[in-house]
């Protein structure tokens, strides 16, 4: 993330959490910085989160931070005033602090990824509380939207299954009654009309759904990627590796995926890939401004971060210090 400031104070600030902090990685953020410089006529200061590893070469090109001996720095000149690295292992004889000083707390936070507050290291300390509290606000609407789809699919799943159930029935009476088979068409369409209820429900709550008739092609269908799915193979590929049991051909998957998967979700999903500024984290940047804040008086060496081609790049956002995000 980039906290732009608009006026002289605070200066302008590159947040990054990254898994893996290695020379890549810096490499990267010496761009990001350069642009910032750039774009906002001042050098930014880097603050690096660690999550899984910082590797060996970096860190023996860090030093410890003066101001702050929690967190260690990377020399940036030309292209940052300073570079803060933290993880796990800088942070570590200062967990037991009371209070945490809100940039250990942070990097507690990023670095366990407790799901529950219980599990977490110094789940007693406020900044801890309040992390959860914006993660509870931020994951609450997604987890209620997962819980009620997760009814209606057990739902449809009963029903459609006992419909089909009472055709098998009908049909194993007698194949040649014209009555039993047109007894079983119509409990079968009562069956679709129910699926097709749930499709619509869906459909008006996410936004339109882009569910395939049963006639359509299985073969061929766009990914966000850009390149095409392959339904048939999907399902083939997934049944050698003992997965897809549950589901009869490429079809089956096809209607699943799209079914909880609709083109207003997949828009949102790319943009948040492009943008990752997308949401505005005003508490996180409070954190931010408060520790940058209070150790901004001294100047210290500078410290950076890092990632393979191979390591996931968890985040790397622009906000200006008055809350409003500037760009990506």
């Amino acid at each position: 993330m980039v906290f732009a400031a608009k006026q002289q104070s605070p200066p302008t600030i590159i947040v990054e959490i990254q898994n893996i902090v290695n020379d890549s990685f810096v490499s990267r953020l010496n761009k990001y910085c350069l642009n910032a410089n750039d774009e906002y006529g001042c050098k930014p200061i880097s603050i690096i989160f660690s999550i899984k590893k910082t590797t060996k070469s970096i860190f023996e090109k860090s030093s410890i931070r003066t101001s702050t001996s929690f967190a260690r720095t990377l020399p940036s000149y030309p292209w940052a005033e300073e570079c803060i690295l933290l993880d796990a292992d800088t942070i570590k004889e200062h967990i037991n602090e009371k209070p945490l000083h809100p940039l250990v707390a942070l990097t507690i936070f990023f670095t366990q990824q407790k799901q529950n507050i219980r599990d977490c290291l110094r789940n007693d300390d406020v900044t801890i509380q309040n992390l959860y509290v914006i993660a509870k606000t931020l994951y609450e609407p997604k987890m209620s939207s997962l819980k009620s789809l997760s009814k209606d699919f057990n739902s449809i799943y009963l029903e459609s299954r006992n419909h089909m159930s009472q055709a098998l029935e009908i049909l194993s009476k007698d194949n040649n009654d014209v009555e039993n088979n047109k007894r079983a068409a119509t409990v079968l369409q009562e069956g679709i009309k129910i699926v097709d209820e749930y499709a619509k429900r869906h459909k008006t709550q996410h936004g339109e759904a882009s569910l395939p008739s049963s006639s359509s092609p299985s073969s061929l269908q766009d990914q966000p990627n850009g390149r095409r799915m392959d339904w048939k193979d999907c399902h083939s590929e997934g049944a050698k590796q003992g997965l897809f049991n549950e589901y009869q051909d490429g079809n089956s998957i096809k209607s699943m995926y799209y079914s909880i998967s609709t083109p207003s979700r997949r828009k949102r999903n790319i943009a948040g890939a492009q943008n990752p500024a997308a949401l505005k984290i005003p508490q996180l940047q409070a954190i931010i401004d408060e520790a940058i804040g209070s150790s901004s008086s001294s100047s210290s060496p500078p410290s950076t971060e890092e990632e393979t081609s191979n390591t996931e790049h968890v985040n790397s956002t622009v906000i200006s210090s008055s809350n409003e995000i500037i760009r990506t």
